[in-house]
């Protein structure tokens, strides 16, 4: 029997993770193929599918594509493996696991062992972070690069060796090209740095100080450089082509959103505020006021400053983009419960370790419901494309498929890929003629629904999800018009949230 008293504090450390990787790895593997690919996993998968060189031309050329291209490149790479969602989902899978020792390493650096393990802990079971794991698209990515990143910054205001500047130009770079809400962490480094050099740095020598000012400056203009193949891009990162609401800073769907993001959609959510403001005593009070201010910037900035801006300019924004945020509140909960269980007297630690655990049976909680239902309350339900495609492979002739609207194709091409003979898809919103032509065979599209010509099959099936905001006619319409071709309405019903309508001559 193992003796636990018998261990030194490295070994029990190190058993300690690796029992936290794996809980996190097995809450990361389970059930990772169980819900369909949403319309923009499917859309990772139709870029990657164009092969490296292909994802760059499309993401230059197609203005309302505005992915950064490393989560593409990586794709490509895993798709050698196959095409299936447990493929697909892979890299971010990984992503996720591996952010785990990562963020330990961060919390040791940041304070000691006990804040990287809790933090680390908390991370294996946060159930947005589990979403976006088992998700095919960058968000797990773009989560640990910023962690690696952020690692090596806080080296970097300590240490400052070349080996530190090297790994966190890397990682910062890496960071840029996986998403551009990266801007936001560099800019809160590069604001906490001034501030470290200039207010906190305890050198005396003003050459020092200059010193460490200039390679910061250097590693920003060698980043510059190295992103300005992707400079135009950024440039086009406003909703161009369609409307978007970004909530105002003070209204209760982005309170509410950032709260589901930081500390989970339990309403004992409040008990993980009260441990961030005793972290950041602790911070204060052990004197890493640069790393307070780091953490305290980032958060601040990011969620009220960059509200501000998106508001105004109308850039798109949703709540997963936020999700690098995870990190430095796990950090600075972490640092406080770990700063109040060491304060409190002997009988009373008991009562600290007792809030600490209920709360990890909290978020258990809020994982099994993740797990039982496949979605996550305050974020949205992926449509069951994969049961829609078994519904209408039931058909006995050639499917015509009208998505509503047509990008609604990009999850409906990947589960009826291989079968292209059998299955068209129609375009009905754009003035494509050719290719209406061509796919209805016979069917000419003026102009939206107002078809002419004859159509030669006797099926048309419309495909629509219940809750989209981008469709131009209604149901109805589209119905009149078929029915002048002859057509009725032979069904008409919902599986899952896609509402589904078929016609026949």
């Amino acid at each position: 029997m193992l003796n636990i008293k018998a261990l030194g504090k490295d070994t029990l450390a190190k058993l300690v993770l690796a029992a936290i990787i794996f809980t996190g790895t097995l809450s990361r593997i389970y059930r990772l193929a169980e819900n369909s690919l949403w319309l923009d996993e499917a859309s990772s998968y139709h870029l990657a599918k164009q092969g490296v060189t292909g994802v760059v031309d499309i993401l230059w050329h197609t203005w309302i594509v505005h992915d950064a291209p490393l989560f593409l490149w990586l794709t490509c790479l895993f798709m050698k493996f196959g095409d299936s969602e447990w493929v697909l989902r892979m890299p971010s899978m990984l992503a996720g696991v591996i952010a785990i020792p990562v963020l330990y390493l961060l919390g040791r650096e940041l304070m000691d062992r006990a804040v990287g393990l809790l933090a680390a802990a908390l991370l294996s079971i946060s159930v947005f972070h589990i979403y976006y794991s088992q998700e095919a698209r960058v968000y797990a990515l773009f989560f640990l690069l910023s962690l690696l990143s952020t690692y090596y910054y806080l080296k970097l205001l300590r240490t400052e060796t070349n080996r530190d500047w090297f790994y966190y130009g890397l990682f910062t770079l890496l960071l840029m090209y996986s998403h551009y809400y990266s801007f936001w962490i560099i800019s809160a480094q590069i604001a906490s740095f001034l501030v470290a050099k200039l207010l906190f740095d305890q050198s005396r020598r003003l050459a020092q100080r200059v010193r460490k000012l200039k390679a910061m400056a250097v590693t920003l203009a060698a980043l510059a450089v190295s992103f300005l193949p992707w400079l135009p891009e950024v440039k086009n990162l406003s909703t161009v082509g369609y409307d978007y609401h970004c909530p105002s800073l003070f209204s209760y769907e982005y309170i509410r959103d950032i709260k589901y993001v930081l500390a989970g959609v339990s309403p004992l959510g409040f008990i993980y505020f009260v441990l961030f403001a005793c972290g950041c005593l602790c911070l204060y009070k052990k004197k890493k006021r640069a790393e307070l201010f780091y953490f305290l910037f980032i958060l601040i900035y990011s969620t009220v400053f960059i509200n501000l801006q998106l508001t105004s300019v109308k850039m798109f924004m949703a709540t997963r983009y936020f999700i690098f945020l995870i990190a430095p509140f796990l950090l600075l909960v972490a640092s406080g419960a770990v700063y109040m269980y060491r304060s409190m007297p002997g009988p009373r630690k008991r009562i600290a370790a007792a809030v600490l655990l209920f709360v990890l049976f909290v978020q258990l909680q809020a994982l099994f419901a993740y797990y039982q239902n496949g979605f996550v309350a305050g974020i949205f339900a992926k449509r069951d494309w994969r049961l829609l495609k078994r519904e209408l492979i039931q058909a006995d002739h050639q499917l015509v498929i009208v998505p509503l609207p047509f990008f609604f194709i990009k999850p409906l091409a990947y589960y009826f890929r291989g079968e292209e003979e059998r299955v068209l898809f129609a375009n009905i919103q754009e003035r494509h003629f050719e290719d209406l032509q061509r796919m209805i065979g016979g069917c000419n599209v003026v102009n939206w629904y107002d078809l002419q010509g004859e159509i030669k099959q006797n099926a048309i099936t419309i495909v629509q999800p219940r809750d989209s905001e981008y469709c131009f006619r209604t149901i109805a319409e589209f119905t009149e018009v078929l029915a002048g071709h002859g057509f009725k309405t032979i069904r008409s019903g919902m599986v899952g949230r896609i509402r589904i309508i078929e016609y026949r001559r």
